[in-house]
């Protein structure tokens, strides 16, 4: 989803405190990518220049007890016919819009369908567009809808750009995030095994389908 650099990192960009009023939503919150969707928008809840407030996210039933240990405030059923209807209402219930979407795994066309009922929802403009980042490719068919701009979640083509971002992803964010406990590693993982012998069996395993865990062969001590 892009992990965002704080603010307290960078004293030049400096915006204030802004008012909470979005939930950010995460769809296919239990994939890997999901769960640390789910981690960073609980930790941007937090700070005071973001203008999130609330973290909603969509998984399959069996796993939403492990999607709010994670920190989602909501979660709903993707498998469910009126999950769109389900989410835009909790958000109104809850007064929050939902302006942005991370799709970690999943149908673009609902994302789509969500953001598509906050484009006009700020009173003070006549309409508001609205962000969706892909982590899968996006379709060539996909269908484009007024007022919802989609990305293909990548880091920069340029490398000099490229290995900044991923030295503070990695080197700096996720370094310390793990280190002070606000970041877990997620899920949990499965082992399949030991040795190379075992990776047909893991990608056996994969094509079956598998969810909320990570599966895992290990080569070595």
């Amino acid at each position: 989803m892009g992990v965002p650099r704080s603010y307290d990192e960078l004293p030049s960009q400096d915006l204030g405190q802004v008012e909470k009023k979005e939930a950010l939503l995460i769809w296919g919150a239990s994939s890997s990518i999901g769960t640390m969707g789910v981690q960073t928008g609980r930790l941007m809840c937090k700070d005071p220049k973001s203008p999130f407030a609330a973290v909603y996210a969509t998984a399959g039933p069996a796993n939403h007890d492990y999607i709010r240990s994670l920190g989602a405030d909501r979660v709903f059923d993707y498998k469910d016919s009126k999950v769109v209807k389900s989410i835009t209402s909790a958000a109104k219930e809850d007064a929050l819009v939902i302006r942005h979407c991370f799709l970690a795994t999943g149908q673009l066309s609902l994302c789509q369908a969500v953001l598509k009922e906050f484009v006009h929802s700020d009173p003070a403009e006549s309409k508001t567009t609205t962000k969706l980042g892909s982590a899968p490719w996006i379709p060539a068919d996909a269908q484009d809808v007024d007022g919802v701009e989609v990305i293909f979640v990548m880091p920069s083509a340029v490398e000099e750009k490229r290995l900044e971002q991923f030295n503070y992803w990695i080197g700096t964010y996720l370094s310390k995030a793990l280190s002070n406990g606000s970041v877990k590693p997620s899920p949990e993982p499965t082992v399949v095994g030991k040795g190379l012998d075992f990776l047909n069996s893991a990608l056996d395993r994969m094509s079956q389908g598998v969810s909320c865990s990570k599966l895992v062969v290990e080569i070595g001590e």
